[in-house]
């Protein structure tokens, strides 16, 4: 088993300049259902409450907290795209909905 906690034991591809494709059969999916594709900055600092180093943007207690880019988010009704950068800089525009370590 590799050693979690060390970023070069996760593949991190670089995508600059560069295409990227996936195909995903959403199509039994309705309302309710949350299909997700994403990737994020692993490893988070240090183990969390499932001893793992798991991090994305939504930065629950006992979850590591980094960057989440959501490439698909949905069902066969609704389709979105989300960047959860954690820069905690978010203009002064009030969306505390925005931040990463909201809980």
């Amino acid at each position: 088993t590799p050693d979690y906690s060390k970023a070069e034991n996760f593949y991190k591809p670089l995508l600059v300049g560069k295409t990227f494709s996936v195909d995903m059969d959403v199509s039994q999916a309705g309302c309710g259902c949350n299909i997700n594709f994403y990737m994020v900055d692993m490893p988070a600092a240090s183990k969390g409450k499932d001893n793992d180093y798991y991090c994305d943007g939504q930065c629950f207690d006992g979850l590591g907290c980094c960057a989440e880019w959501d490439m698909n988010e949905g069902n066969s009704k609704v389709q979105q795209i989300t960047n959860h950068a954690c820069t905690h800089n978010y203009g002064g525009i009030g969306h505390s909905d925005w931040q990463c370590h909201k809980w």
